[in-house]
């Protein structure tokens, strides 16, 4: 069922936190990353999101100190 945040417009990507990618595509990064050596500037390009996101994701602990440090 699609959340009621979906449908709301919201102008230019900086203010909009709402889920880019899914856990399917989250998995085919990592292995993109693991697998094919692609680079992190790389795999942001490809799926229209930031770098850092792609480094949260595929170094899951990274994330956890970023969370840590903004309590």
């Amino acid at each position: 069922m699609p959340y009621k945040s979906e449908k709301i417009k919201i102008a230019g990507t900086k203010h909009d936190r709402r889920r880019k990618l899914t856990d399917d595509q989250k998995a085919y990064i990592r292995w993109l990353s693991e697998e094919e050596q692609l680079s992190y500037n790389q795999l942001a390009r490809q799926f229209g999101v930031s770098k850092r996101l792609i480094i949260f994701i595929c170094k899951p602990e990274i994330m956890e100190k970023a969370r840590e440090r903004f309590k």
